[in-house]
């Protein structure tokens, strides 16, 4: 967790994102405090980051401040008061600004905090049309067309669903790619090459991903002598099996839950406010 409370702005952008544009939704005639934000992103990351140490993201007021802020000396936002605890809104460029960030992010890193992003998407997208339909001239239709265009909630699942496939592919061509060089690099020794040459070789037709930084001569050569066969070989193999089939594995189910979601939209009783 070290790490995420290095930088929980950056790694759960999605919560705070989402939890500044529902704050703006929720408290539009007073404005939203930063305390609306703070509770509303506690709230989405427990309803979805289970491995949260609290059950909860936890995020300092004033780091939610330094958020609120940066969007109001981009133009994102506008403070209403400034006496006692401010108050904000966010202009109509924040709130698509925003919107637009989080959907066309991808989320390979962060599984739970996209289907996060799909329910807010899918659910709240009927209230969101209505906010902006009231404000009238600050949403002429133009935006209004852009914002309902961004809070297609199946876009938002194709794109996911793209990327993902094509991060799979990769994968599997990782893992192939080792089996054959560790096959190859034992059948050209098998055939009474020299480990030097056969090395020659291998980088020839197998080539690994990092060759224009360190040819893979450069890389073997830095070994100490007794594991560089090793390395190309059982290494390959077990690089194989032990990193990217699991992570095959995994993109796999990632893969299949979005396509279920695609399938089979649940469609209930629309969310009931209206402005």
């Amino acid at each position: 967790m070290a790490p995420h409370r290095a930088s929980p702005v950056r790694h759960y952008q999605t919560f705070i994102g989402c939890a500044v544009v529902a704050a703006h939704a929720q408290f539009l005639e007073r404005g939203f405090r930063h305390r609306d934000v703070h509770f509303l992103i506690e709230l989405f990351s427990n309803w979805s980051e289970a491995a949260l140490d609290q059950g909860v993201l936890e995020i300092q007021n004033v780091q939610i401040a330094r958020y609120v802020r940066q969007l109001v000396d981009e133009g994102y936002a506008r403070q209403l008061s400034k006496k006692g605890n401010p108050h904000y809104e966010l202009t109509r460029i924040g709130l698509i600004q925003i919107i637009s960030t989080l959907v066309s992010n991808h989320y390979l890193d962060r599984k739970s905090q996209f289907f996060f992003l799909y329910y807010f998407v899918k659910n709240y997208r009927p209230l969101l049309m209505a906010l902006v339909k009231r404000q009238g001239q600050q949403f002429p239709p133009a935006l209004q067309i852009e914002l309902d265009d961004l809070l297609d909630s199946k876009k938002l699942l194709t794109r996911e669903l793209e990327h993902a496939q094509r991060e799979l592919k990769k994968v599997m061509t990782r893992a192939q790619n080792a089996k054959q060089a560790h096959r190859y690099i034992k059948q050209l020794i098998k055939e009474g090459q020299d480990f030097p040459s056969a090395v020659q070789e291998l980088e020839r037709f197998h080539p690994y991903e990092l060759n224009s930084q360190k040819t893979l001569r450069e890389l073997i050569g830095s070994l100490p002598t007794q594991v560089r066969l090793w390395e190309l070989t059982v290494g390959n193999e077990l690089r194989a099996a032990d990193i990217w089939m699991p992570h095959r594995r995994i993109l796999e189910s990632y893969v299949k839950a979005i396509e279920e979601l695609l399938a089979h939209q649940l469609e209930l009783e629309p969310y009931p406010w209206h402005y």
